[in-house]
């Protein structure tokens, strides 16, 4: 099943906390890999992301996007991270990603930059 709402969130926060540029560039290093853009694999299977972002940077590369996207969206929409991002990818928790999803995008309505 794909899911939309997960291909954006991806690429906005991603955007969002570290540059517009950084998906951009992402996307191109890992599709030169894959053959496949990371948004639409995100949106099929968010698991292969994660397993593709290991492949190319190591856990600790991931660890620290991971701190980043974590603490931002903690700090700047007051949401509610239970679990690592990259963990929720990593098991497929599409409704926990969808959940945060939904909050970035009504918080960032609410509150835009």
């Amino acid at each position: 099943m794909k899911e939309e709402i997960l291909r954006r969130f991806f690429i906005d926060v991603t955007s969002e906390v570290f540059s517009p540029s950084f998906f951009t560039v992402l996307d191109y290093h890992t599709s030169s890999m894959v053959k496949e853009d990371l948004g639409d694999i995100m949106a099929k299977e968010p698991k292969k992301v994660y397993e593709i972002l290991i492949d190319m940077f190591g856990t600790d590369y991931i660890q620290l996007l991971d701190l980043a996207i974590i603490s931002y969206l903690r700090e700047r929409y007051d949401i509610d991270m239970r679990n690592s991002i990259f963990e929720l990818i990593k098991m497929e928790a599409i409704s926990d990603l969808k959940r945060i999803a939904f909050e970035y995008y009504s918080r960032r309505l609410k509150n835009p930059s």
